[in-house]
């Protein structure tokens, strides 16, 4: 309930799930990164591996890297769902793109080995939003942004939601169907929330309000995959502050190699823990941002991440602004957490949105 991102752009964010790391840096140790699908194609079980997988209604373009398929045995894109070269995803949107890359997912699941790791990115609650006329409860609704009618916008990614889940309940029913009785664990998230003429904004990407930033996720699992006492620590976690950070390290504890000697200069890096850990945590003081070396933002907006508190900034703020998490809030605090989300963000920013030094 308490998840947030750790941008509002996908580019970033998605970077940021797949690597557990920031996307501060350079671009080339952004785009030299160990990922998960590296992690866990070196995970060995006697002589076996886990058959590793990308299934995705998304262009391939997302990632500024192009080593990704080496750490996977599989690799499915927008381009090969559809047959052909695509611009803009937002020109097929209405190609049922969702419902292709799980129907080819269910497609391939019977040939999976028994022990497999695969991501499933699905994209149609993006705007412009899939809608499927047939099955949308939510009216009336429209696509195009203005703020006169921005309830029919939201209405519209309401249905989008609804269609998505509908696809992403298929695969995941054949998924853990087609598992019988091995363990199995789902991870659910996605990359950023959506304004809907909140802070001024429509969409996203133009802040790192709580709107914005504010994320679903969940982790389910069968057959004994988490011993209880890992349970009830997982239950306490993710009842607390938690980021998409998290979910790289908690993947690998589940393979049993997140506190390996051989993974210690590579945690070191990562942002986040393993929500399966039963350990004190520092007070949280996490970079957020939209703009870095691997996406060119539009718009500068920056801040830092705390446990009840967000420093946001954009380029017209004179200073950062620290509001709570938890909702809608346009209302500036200032408290001891904020003062220390500050004097964190000097080592991160040293300048503002704004360009003026942050002092």
């Amino acid at each position: 309930p308490a998840l947030r991102s750790i941008a509002s752009y996908t580019a970033i964010s998605v970077g940021a799930v797949l690597s557990g790391r920031t996307q501060l840096g350079s671009l080339q140790e952004l785009t030299t990164a160990p990922t998960v699908f590296d992690f866990v194609h070196a995970v060995r079980a006697g002589s076996e591996r886990p058959w590793v997988a990308y299934y995705s209604s998304q262009l391939a373009s997302i990632f500024d890297r192009t080593d990704l398929r080496t750490g996977t045995d599989a690799w499915v894109t927008l381009e090969d769902l559809l047959g052909h070269p695509v611009a803009d995803e937002d020109d097929v949107i209405d190609e049922r793109v969702d419902r292709k890359v799980v129907d080819r997912f269910v497609r391939d699941l019977p040939t999976l080995p028994r022990s497999a790791f695969v991501v499933l990115h699905v994209s149609g609650t993006h705007a412009p939003y899939f809608v499927d006329p047939s099955m949308a409860p939510y009216q009336p609704w429209r696509r195009e942004a203005t703020w006169s009618a921005m309830e029919d916008l939201h209405r519209a990614y309401q249905n989008a939601i609804y269609a998505q889940d509908a696809e992403l309940a298929r695969a995941i029913d054949a998924f853990i169907g087609s598992r019988q009785d091995d363990p199995w664990v789902v991870v659910f998230t996605s990359d950023h929330g959506e304004s809907f003429g909140e802070h001024r904004a429509i969409h996203h990407g133009q802040n790192l309000y709580d709107e914005q930033t504010h994320v679903p996720g969940y982790v389910a699992f069968g057959n004994g995959a988490i011993a209880p006492a890992d349970e009830r620590t997982l239950r306490t976690a993710a009842a607390g502050p938690t980021t998409h950070l998290d979910i790289v390290p908690t993947i690998l504890d589940l393979y049993g190699i997140w506190q390996s000697s051989l993974l210690g200069p590579y945690r070191a890096k990562m942002g986040g823990r393993s929500l399966l850990e039963d350990v004190r945590l520092a007070p949280r003081a996490l970079p957020i941002t939209n703009c870095g070396a691997s996406f060119k933002c539009p718009l500068d907006n920056w801040g830092m991440l705390g446990d009840a508190h967000a420093l946001v900034g954009q380029p017209w703020d004179a200073r950062f602004h620290c509001v709570a998490l938890g909702g809608n809030s346009t209302i500036d605090v200032e408290d001891a957490e904020c003062t220390r989300l500050r004097d964190a963000s000097r080592a991160f920013f040293p300048l503002l949105p704004n360009g003026r030094p942050n002092q």
